[in-house]
């Protein structure tokens, strides 16, 4: 189906395939359509030449009704078509406005038009030739009464000479038709005229319909001898036509409901392209703007008119952000175009791009950033290539540079302050060293001098002053070690966790001992990560599982590791005291204590020291616990590949960010 979508003063604005197909020119052509460049000649059904005032569309958009009509076109060539139009308007949008659009539906009926004018012909020397022979041929008086034998009535009707006697044989005509047959028959019989007709007979295989013509047959002095009559058996004939009508009507609804679907999508897709952000615009081949979204217009400064037809490149990307010329040969835009009009190319190809600009229709530049996609031309049939060209969508990125202007400001302000504060955390506990050995010193000396010569009291004083220093010597150290992890670059390296462990049970071997406590592992695979801290955080988790042990049984520490997507899941299990959920996050806070001094030693860094040191290794750390029933801390680790192996041994390793570095 063709259709050709006009505006109200009936100039063509879009044409589908089908219609450039069946009129065969392009759309361009079709547009620019005049007396003077005229391709095809219009005739109305009768064959005579159809003004634009009476064309179907012309008379829809006046009337503001339907309008149908068969039109035949002839080329300059000699070709003929003939084409059935369906003209539909739109509703105006005021009342009392002529419609703004109309939809011209229209198919190809060439062939149809061909049968029914051949139809026409036959019919004709059918209606000759039946005149000349005879199919049901019977005779009636002067009086138009039936008399002695009829045979082909009666092999018709079935009727025996008694039933068709007289005016019997009206009883075999069908009770509907009866009335008028008679009426026009007596009528005829009184003016002597020509009998013509057409009604139902009962035959012996049911009602058909007939033709009627019955003829007065006179003599030389003019005197009435006899009728003569015909039946032609018309039923196919009425049958086809039927036929043909409820196709008619079949079709014009069809014609119709594909219109208003068509008027629904072209409805929808504008309110899309309306409701849009970004820019949209439609190119041809040529790189032309075959349509443009207000947003598109917006953007840039011009109207939806405006940029119907120009040339995108020259009119909005002919110039680079400093101002420079920007050769179209080397516009991503241009060259998919050119790309996608190449002989064989049948698939689309989308190209996003960054950190270029459009230019406004003030002279001033937008940065965008922008997706194009390619539409390649199709053929059909061998006729030629239909549609092709490309859709690029834009936005204006003005907002978004800014955005992440911002952000880049704010990651390198947040990178100086952390660098500022950890270097703050480390001279700050490192000169807060000197003071504590000074007064830690002279507790010392006056413990040694003058301990038991004061009283019980004075005594007392010095011991919870030598505590506090040595707590206070173990916050700072612990700080120390904290404000230390992640300061400096770590070399990443493989390191076998066999080793480590070992290395562990080697520094609690006395405390081990001591408690009866049991340290074991399963066999332990190899990581990438930094030897030292890997050894400071087995130690502060075998630390505290020493000291939060049951008091009524000896402490049992487990290690076991298992493989999950190229990552070490390890999991350190103790007997212990245990955590309470609503406590379990807290515990990785710094100077987080769940029991007194007096219960538990230690400064609330160890778990916190413990977080840093595997976040710092790209890793996770959490715990499973209930209070009384032990304790269970998840590690995940990366696990050293053969690549990490060899970068390892010719000198080169990874620091903390990823980055490969030579070891010096």
């Amino acid at each position: 189906m063709g259709v050709i979508v006009q505006d109200a003063e009936a100039r063509i604005l879009e044409a589908n395939p089908a219609a450039l197909r069946l009129l065969d020119m392009s759309l361009e052509d079709l547009r620019e359509q005049s007396t003077r460049r005229q391709r095809w000649h219009t005739t109305d059904e009768a064959g005579q030449p159809l003004s634009p005032e009476r064309q179907p569309a012309f008379l829809a958009l006046q009337s503001g009704q339907v309008c149908t009509a068969i039109l035949g076109v002839t080329s300059v060539a000699g070709k003929q078509l003939w084409l059935k139009f369906t003209a539909i308007p739109t509703p105006p949008t005021t009342a009392g406005d002529r419609p703004g659009r109309v939809y011209s539906v229209f198919e190809d009926v060439t062939e149809s038009q061909r049968l029914q004018l051949e139809f026409q012909r036959s019919e004709g020397r059918y209606k000759a030739l039946v005149a000349a022979t005879s199919q049901y041929v019977w005779t009636n008086s002067p009086e138009g009464e039936m008399h002695g034998e009829q045979p082909d009535w009666a092999a018709l009707t079935g009727q025996t000479r008694e039933q068709y006697q007289g005016y019997g044989w009206a009883e075999a005509i069908h009770p509907d038709d009866q009335q008028a047959t008679v009426e026009r028959w007596q009528a005829a019989v009184a003016t002597r005229g020509h009998f013509e007709a057409e009604h139902r007979v009962f035959t012996r295989s049911g009602y058909r319909s007939f033709s009627v013509r019955g003829m007065p047959l006179l003599d030389a002095q003019g005197a009435l001898i006899e009728w003569v009559g015909l039946h032609t058996d018309i039923t196919p004939l009425r049958e086809a036509q039927a036929a043909l009508e409820a196709l008619n009507v079949t079709l014009e609804a069809r014609a119709i409901e594909r219109s208003l679907a068509y008027d629904d999508l072209a409805r929808f897709n504008s309110l899309l392209l309306g409701s849009a952000g970004e820019g949209i615009l439609g190119l041809d081949r040529e790189g032309r703007a075959r349509f443009a979204n207000p947003a598109a217009a917006d953007l840039l400064g011009y109207s939806v008119e405006e940029l119907q037809g120009q040339p995108m490149h020259a009119l909005i990307h002919a110039r680079l952000a400093d101002g420079t010329p920007y050769p179209e040969d080397e516009c991503p835009v241009s060259q998919l175009l050119r790309r996608t009009a190449e002989p064989g190319t049948d698939e689309t190809e989308s190209r996003r791009i960054e950190g270029e600009v459009f230019w406004r229709k003030d002279g001033t530049a937008i940065p965008v950033e922008y997706v194009v996609t390619a539409l390649p031309p199709s053929t059909q049939d061998g006729r030629g290539e239909e549609n092709g060209g490309a859709v690029l969508i834009f936005q204006d990125v003005t907002a978004a540079q800014a955005a992440r202007a911002a952000l880049e400001q704010a990651i390198v302000e947040l990178e100086r302050s952390n660098r500022e504060l950890e270097q703050f955390a480390y001279v700050s506990s490192h000169d807060l060293q000197e003071p504590l050995r000074t007064v830690g010193s002279y507790a010392e000396l006056l413990g040694r001098r003058y301990g038991g010569q004061l009283d019980a009291r004075a005594d007392q004083y010095l011991k919870f002053m030598q505590d506090a220093v040595a707590r206070m010597r173990q916050l700072i150290n612990d700080l120390l070690s904290f404000s230390r992890i992640g300061r400096n670059e770590v070399v990443m390296k493989p390191v076998q966790l066999e080793q480590v462990m070992q290395d562990v049970r080697a520094s609690f071997e006395t405390v081990l001992g001591e408690s009866g406590a049991e340290l074991t592992w399963t066999e332990l695979p190899t990581v990438l990560g930094n030897e030292s801290q890997l050894g400071q955080l087995m130690s502060n988790l075998v630390s505290n599982a020493l000291k939060f042990r049951q008091t009524d049984a000896a402490p049992r520490i487990t290690l076991h590791s298992r493989l999950d997507e190229g990552q070490v899941h390890l999991t350190v299990s103790d007997n212990g005291i245990g955590i309470a959920p609503e406590f379990q996050e807290r515990v990785f806070g710094l100077f987080q204590r769940l029991h007194r001094r007096d219960e538990y030693e230690g400064t609330g860094l160890g778990l916190a020291i413990c977080r840093k040191i595997v976040q710092g290794h790209g890793g996770e750390i959490w715990l499973e616990s209930e209070a009384g029933k032990g304790t269970t801390v998840h590690l995940r680790l990366r696990l050293a590949t053969d690549a990490d192996t060899a970068t390892s041994q010719t000198g080169t390793g990874q620091n903390a960010d990823g980055h490969t570095e030579t070891n010096r």
